[in-house]
């Protein structure tokens, strides 16, 4: 699949480290809670077999947060 993807991240709580997120997909959790949201989503969709560019959603937002390609975006360390 090679369509741009379209993720929503939201605050699933606070941890000892930092603020967790959890991203959906499709309607779907892609994944519970997480720091980096948007470059885990993009090794989480990889690992699906989806490529292609991702658009990353906040609820209440008129427009995506960031843009990223699911191929390049897996390889940013974090």
């Amino acid at each position: 699949m090679s369509t741009c993807q379209r993720i929503w991240i939201e605050a699933a709580g606070l941890g000892g480290r930092g603020q967790r997120y959890r991203v959906t997909h499709n309607g779907v959790t892609l994944i519970e809670g997480t720091k980096n949201p948007e470059f885990d989503s993009a090794r989480a969709l990889l690992a699906r077999a989806i490529v292609g560019q991702v658009e990353v959603w906040r609820h209440g937002s008129n427009f995506p947060a960031m843009r990223l390609d699911v191929e390049k975006g897996r390889q940013t360390d974090h």
